[in-house]
C-alpha cells in the first residue's frame, strides 16, 4: 500500500519567506514541513511527483508514501505514475 498525502503548494520564493494559504500567512518551515515532518522523523521514505497544472499551468504534485525500507519499491511507483502522467511540465512563459 502506498498512501497518497496533501503536500502544501506555493509560488517559487527564497527559503524562509512566509507563504501565503487561503489568505493567511505561515511560518515557511510550518507550511512546507506539516505533511512531511512525521514521515521523515518515522523513517519513512517519501516522493513528491508533479500529477498535473492548475487551470493557470502551475504544477499540482502528489506526495507518495511508502513502508520502511520500500525506498525501491515506492521508485518503481513513481515512475508508472511519471510515464502515465507524462512527468514534469513548465509553467507556460517558464
Amino acid at each position: 500500500m502506498c498512501p497518497v498525502v496533501p503536500i502544501a503548494a506555493f509560488t517559487h520564493r527564497p527559503s524562509g519567506e512566509p507563504i501565503e494559504i487561503d489568505g493567511k500567512q505561515f511560518p515557511y518551515l510550518k507550511a512546507i514541513g506539516a505533511y512531511t515532518t512525521l514521515f521523515n522523523l518515522a523513517g519513512n521514505p517519501v516522493i513528491v511527483l508533479p500529477l498535473s497544472q492548475s487551470h493557470k499551468g502551475l504544477p499540482i504534485g502528489v506526495q507518495l508514501v511508502g513502508r520502511r525500507g520500500s525506498d525501491m519499491r515506492l521508485i518503481a511507483i513513481a515512475e508508472t505514475l511519471t510515464e502515465i502522467t507524462g512527468g514534469f511540465q513548465p509553467p507556460p512563459g517558464y
